[in-house]
């Protein structure tokens, strides 16, 4: 050996760094292949030298073909083996991660993530969300909350609506907060659509502040929300607002956006709307808006395409009626309902229809005769193919005992067995683009004719409370 220092190599690491490879093939290089490696005399642990010049000459003097060839394949046999076990080892490490993974997203989706919202209450200046009889959180105002905002029947938990979105990845919560601008009794007041996350976060906020012009009258609110529908026309989630104007009861829908907010304009009509829903039929998808039409006098139906981007209800040119201001679109079908003894004699103006159930192949509406007291109400029902058409119609159980009552007062003037419109029931109105204004005869059974007749225009159920100007 060299007593060269730069020439010695002092350890398995230092040959195996300068072969160039791990020490586990140095040390099989000098037990199998004769490689000079040299122990240190009276080593207790077998430490090794070796020389450099040494190495590089016996890598040199292997005669047997190509020395590399045959040094390196037991080094390639070597990588092989360390690639399978590496390869073993990233499969169970990424089998780990995946299960750990697995793990937190489970403790993310279910176990870290808040409970769900199952309720809300209000207090005069808050909303309270619940789940079960936790409180999970509270949302303040900036105003006071009207406490009866719509009628002595409605409440403000009325207009609430908690969705499920995404198979349960993503709640929300839909409120109204009628809210008074002012703390005195007589301040304005707006209504706000409130869309909060499950969490308590609020996503977006509507308030109306539509402008229409009926005739030479411009009405620019404040508007009254009266009505708050979940949609999912063609598969997608939605949410329809009925505004109404304070004074004249005109009123629109909007069609909300349930990510952003976003308001479309989707009908109007002349008088108060009180009820919405839809229905899929074979035609396609329709809006069923229910309420009251301020130039017949009556509570109607109107019947909407959703493919259709906006639609008005059917009313005479030249009159306060007519909206001059609105886009153009008719609805497909609009439906007057005739009044009863019963309403008349009470002298309800608003006889609207407040209640529509779809029942997928039928339609079932109410509209409220009396509302005070016990209500009495006339049902009717539907057909929803080939076209949306009324096939039957009958009385609240509360009809007979109000009608015998205002009998004895003297407000009626014939019996129950004799009432008029029950040996004669009143038509049932409809206008369409196509045909105009027809009819549908109801029969004293309470069944209604096929096909309707056509007509000039609807009655007119004129009342002494009925608004002039």
């Amino acid at each position: 050996m060299s007593p060269d220092d730069s020439d010695r190599l002092e350890s398995w690491k230092e040959i195996a760094a300068f072969l160039g490879r791990d020490e586990r093939t140095a040390m099989r290089w000098a037990a199998q292949h004769g490689m000079p490696v040299h122990r240190v005399p009276g080593s207790k642990r077998g430490r090794v030298f070796a020389s450099r010049s040494e190495i590089s000459e016996w890598l040199g003097r292997r005669d047997d073909g190509n020395p590399q060839d045959k040094l390196e394949a037991p080094r390639a046999h070597s990588m092989r083996k360390s690639a399978r076990w590496a390869l073993a080892a990233g499969v169970l490490g990424l089998l780990v991660l995946a299960v750990l993974g697995g793990f937190f997203y489970i403790r993310e989706s279910h176990v870290g993530r808040p409970p769900n919202v199952t309720r809300v209450t209000f207090t005069s200046e808050a909303a309270v969300a619940w789940h079960g009889d936790n409180e999970l959180w509270k949302y303040r105002f900036p105003w006071p909350l009207i406490s009866k905002p719509w009628s002595p029947l409605a409440k403000t938990t009325d207009f609430v609506r908690v969705l499920d979105l995404d198979h349960g990845e993503k709640r929300v919560v839909v409120l109204v907060a009628p809210l008074r601008l002012g703390f005195n009794p007589d301040s304005s007041y707006e209504y706000a659509v409130d869309c909060f996350s499950n969490g308590g976060k609020l996503i977006w906020s509507y308030v109306a502040h539509e402008k229409f012009q009926f005739g030479r009258n411009v009405l620019s609110g404040p508007w009254k929300l009266t009505a708050l529908f979940v949609a999912e026309a063609n598969g997608k989630r939605s949410i329809w607002v009925a505004e109404d104007h304070h004074t004249w009861g005109d009123s629109f829908v909007v069609q909300l956006n349930l990510e952003t907010g976003e308001a479309k304009l989707r009908f109007v009509n002349t008088g108060v709307l009180t009820s919405l829903n839809e229905v899929e039929t074979a035609a396609g998808t329709y809006m069923l808006a229910g309420g009251f039409n301020n130039e017949y006098s009556a509570g109607i139906l109107a019947v909407v395409n959703l493919n259709r981007p906006f639609a008005a209800s059917p009313q005479t040119g030249g009159t306060r009626h007519d909206c001059v201001s609105c886009p153009p679109g008719a609805v497909d079908e609009y439906f007057v309902f005739p009044r009863t003894r019963v309403n008349l004699a009470e002298g309800r103006y608003e006889d609207d229809i407040q209640s529509i159930r779809d029942y997928g192949d039928r339609v079932r509406i109410e509209k409220y005769e009396v509302g005070s007291g016990q209500p009495v109400s006339t049902i009717y029902q539907f057909r929803a193919a080939p076209t949306i058409h009324p096939v039957s119609m009958r009385h609240s159980s509360g009809y007979g005992m109000l009608y015998r009552h205002l009998e004895k007062e003297g407000k009626i003037h014939h019996s129950l067995a004799m009432a008029p419109e029950r040996l004669h029931p009143p038509p049932i109105s409809v206008w369409t683009p196509g045909d105009g204004w027809a009819e549908y005869a109801v029969a004293p059974s309470g069944m209604v004719t096929a096909e309707p007749r056509p007509i000039a225009k609807p009655p007119h159920y004129a009342l002494s409370s009925t608004p002039s100007g």
